[in-house]
């Protein structure tokens, strides 16, 4: 008689399958394992610790932000407080603005601004 050889296993409904008990014994020993290897009490204690200090570095940088904001708004509102004094006092003298709004460099602020005499006078730098 001849047998046909094939590559299909043959199927008993009586044997049980032992590949599967041991896949499954494997699965349940690596999930054990993995659940078994947390952070210990010095790893959770230190995050705790990296956690407040990082809360702590934000609330000083929002302050020091907000106080920055603070002190820039005062500087704004008093040089705008200036300007307008500046504008309302002593319109003879000019109270040392040039028409263009600025003070030249090496002047006397509070010394009244004097236009050239000619021409010569005004392209040359000042002394």
């Amino acid at each position: 008689m001849v047998k046909i050889i094939t590559f299909v296993p043959e199927f008993n409904p009586n044997q049980k399958p032992k590949m599967k008990k041991v896949l499954s014994m494997i699965l349940f020993a690596g999930m054990l394992s993995m659940t078994a290897c947390g952070p210990s009490a010095e790893e959770k204690a230190a995050q705790e610790k990296q956690k407040q200090d990082s809360i702590a570095a934000a609330d000083a940088a929002k302050k020091a932000a907000e106080e920055a904001a603070k002190q820039d708004s005062i500087a704004k509102a008093k040089q705008k407080e200036d300007s307008i004094k500046g504008m309302k006092g002593g319109s003879n003298s000019g109270g040392g603005v040039t028409p263009g709004g600025t003070t030249p460099k090496g002047a006397d602020p509070k010394a009244p601004a004097t236009p050239p005499k000619n021409l010569k006078d005004a392209m040359t730098k000042p002394k």
